[in-house]
C-alpha cells in the first residue's frame, strides 16, 4: 500500500511537471522495489514458504537493481513489440504509453512478439526470479527444463497470473473479479486434489505385477 501511494505521488509530480527528473528517478526506485519484492515472493513460495517475510536490501546492486534489470529482460519481447507496433503505425515513440492493439495489426511481426511475450511472461519472470542469470531468461532450453521441473504447478501459477492481470487491467481489481478468481481457483485446486486422491486409490487397488 505504501508503494502504491508513493507511486501515485510520483506520477502526479511528473504529470504536473514538478521535478520530472527527480520523480522519474523515484519511479525507477519504486519499480526496483516492486521487482525485488516480487522475485523474493516467487523464490520463497516456490519452495513452500507460507510466510516469505521482507526481502533483504543490504546489497542494493544485487538485491534491488539486479531484479529490475532481470525483470526488464523478461519483459523485453513485450517492450520491443509495443515500440515496434507503435512506430509501424506511424506514431511517435512516446505514443507507446497510449498503445492501441489496432496498431499491432498493421505489423504482424510486432503482434507475434506481443502474443509470445505475454504467453511466456509467467515463465520468463519465474526463471528471472529463481535462477538470477539474465542469459537464461530468454533461453528456450531453460524454458523446457523449467516447464518439466514445475509440471502442472506452473500452469496453475500461469492461470493465477493471467486472471490477476486481467483483473487489474482497468487499474481496479473489484470484488466481483476477486470472487470469480477465488471460485475458479477453488475448482482447480479441488480437481487437482481429487485427481491425486484418485491416483492414490488406483495405486492401492491395483498394485501391478509383482
Amino acid at each position: 500500500a505504501g508503494l502504491a501511494v508513493f507511486n501515485s505521488l510520483l506520477w502526479w509530480a511528473i504529470s504536473n511537471n514538478i521535478s520530472p527528473a527527480g520523480a522519474g528517478l523515484g519511479l525507477i526506485f519504486v519499480r526496483a522495489l516492486e521487482a525485488s519484492m516480487y522475485f523474493h515472493w516467487v523464490r520463497k513460495t516456490t519452495f513452500g514458504t507460507n510466510d516469505p517475510g521482507p526481502p533483504d536490501f543490504t546489497e542494493p546492486a544485487s538485491d534491488l537493481f539486479a531484479p529490475l534489470f532481470h525483470y526488464l529482460i523478461a519483459l523485453s519481447p513485450l517492450i520491443i513489440g509495443l515500440v515496434w507496433a507503435t512506430l509501424g503505425a506511424g506514431k511517435p515513440i512516446l505514443a507507446v504509453t497510449q498503445f492501441d492493439i489496432a496498431d499491432a495489426a498493421e505489423t504482424p511481426a510486432a503482434l507475434a512478439l506481443l502474443v509470445g511475450g505475454m504467453a511466456f511472461l509467467p515463465l520468463t519472470t519465474s526463471i528471472a526470479a529463481l535462477q538470477g542469470r539474465f542469459l537464461d531468461i530468454l533461453n528456450p532450453v531453460t524454458w523446457v527444463v523449467m516447464l518439466y521441473r514445475m509440471g502442472a504447478a506452473y500452469w496453475i501459477a500461469a492461470v493465477i497470473f493471467y486472471l490477476t492481470t486481467c483483473g487489474y487491467i482497468d487499474s481496479e481489481f473489484d470484488l466481483s473479479e476477486k470472487a470469480f478468481v477465488r471460485a475458479y481457483l477453488r475448482k482447480v485446486v479441488t480437481a487437482r486434489v481429487d485427481a491425486r486422491h484418485g491416483d492414490d486409490h488406483v495405486s492401492l487397488a491395483d498394485p501391478g505385477p509383482s
